[in-house]
């Protein structure tokens, strides 16, 4: 037997004033959800129960004409039981709660009947689920996992107006530059506040691919989970530590022509018994990006080669990976200050080398229509 169900809450009150500019001082949004999943699996001898929560709740205000603060608000859960028939005595149960916050800041901008915005903020989660299972002895063993998590988060998106309240609001958002598609959202939002209809973008003129302009972009998370792990005859501690940084930087060497590097590092360490780690990556990664056209929205094609070395930092039994990927995507100039990516398709090929006697080769091929985006900030080269 199996039951479901699925609630969607969105947009609540406002103001009903007759608006002017979407993005003056005063303004805001305010958007959400809630969702419940119930799911039950059936059998002679076994029945499992399990519920899935989730409400969610955003609220941004303008504190200046075109710049937002706002709030993320979040809670997911899952609940379940195995229960085996006709001993309901041999029951494992499962409990996860995954409360998040982040708060954020964003800037608008009008490109003809849409708002385009670039924002950043900083997200705190907690992870904690806990799982109890019987054994043949009568024993009830008993794990727990703690998460506790606060990275550095970037957005972009787009904001199209169904009505002079009503908005359809896509994100994509990640925690460092360029953006990955680890979060893409598309949802209703309501516009409050006394003001209206947004403005035109009186800018006619991009220079954001010219000739000497700098592109940066880069991120860091960190994160450290406890594992406890009770049973009769043993207490068991596990902590692990991870850190991953990268970044890049480019130069137009020519008009649409980018020529830069990305640097990468990556560590993880467990502190059990025995200690395993800390496991470390280094990372290069030159490339050349040609975009195809001066309009604001321009095809370009991208050649990358990418070296890394990765393994225990205290042994001399690493992995070196050498790999050369080319590319197609898209490119959205926003402004002059910031550029919009998408890959549609790249074809790779890597070689590890394990040791003298060990290799592997891969070869790659993959389209995708706009599935991984990337956001880039441009700096003016001085002239």
């Amino acid at each position: 037997m199996k039951m479901r169900f699925f609630l969607l809450a969105v947009l609540l009150c406002a103001v009903l004033l007759q608006t002017q500019a979407q993005t003056q001082k005063g303004n805001g949004i305010l958007g959400g959800g809630v969702s419940a999943n119930y799911m039950i699996q059936k059998s002679e001898f076994f029945r499992s129960p399990t519920i899935t929560p989730r409400v969610n709740l955003q609220i941004g205000h303008f504190i200046a004409n075109n710049w937002m603060l706002g709030v993320n608000l979040a809670y997911s859960g899952r609940y379940s039981k195995s229960l085996f028939i006709p001993n309901d005595a041999n029951t494992s149960r499962l409990s996860e709660t995954s409360p998040e916050i982040n708060p954020f800041f964003r800037r608008y901008w009008s490109v003809g009947p849409m708002l385009l915005f670039a924002g950043a903020g900083i997200e705190a989660s907690f992870n904690n689920s806990s799982l109890t299972t019987p054994n043949s002895n009568g024993f009830i063993s008993s794990s727990r996992y703690k998460t506790f998590s606060i990275n550095p988060t970037v957005e972009a998106g787009a904001t199209y107006f169904l009505s002079k309240r009503l908005a359809l609001q896509g994100t994509i958002n990640g925690v460092g530059l360029p953006i990955p598609a680890s979060g893409i959202g598309l949802g209703l939002v309501y516009w409050m506040g006394p003001n209206g209809t947004g403005k035109e973008n009186p800018e006619t003129t991009l220079t954001t691919t010219q000739a000497g302009n700098w592109v940066v972009e880069g991120g860091f998370t960190g994160r450290t989970a406890y594992q406890q792990t009770i049973v009769p005859t043993q207490n068991k501690e596990t902590t692990t530590n991870s850190l991953a940084l990268n970044a890049s930087i480019g130069r137009f060497i020519a008009e649409n022509t980018l020529l830069g590097v990305g640097l990468g590092f990556s560590s993880e360490k467990t502190e059990a018994t025995p200690i395993f780690g800390p496991n470390q990556t280094y990372s290069i990664s030159p490339f050349v990006q040609r975009y195809l056209n001066n309009r604001r929205l321009t095809p370009f094609l991208r050649a990358t080669i990418l070296y890394s070395n990765s393994g225990p930092s205290a042994s001399d039994d690493r992995i070196n990976s050498i790999q050369g990927v080319l590319g197609a995507g898209l490119a959205y100039r926003i402004n002059n200050r910031f550029l919009v990516e998408t890959s549609l398709g790249n074809i790779s090929y890597q070689l590890l080398r394990f040791n003298t006697d060990s290799q592997l080769h891969s070869a790659n091929l993959s389209a995708q229509l706009g599935s991984g985006f990337s956001l880039r900030y441009v700096i003016a080269g001085i002239k």
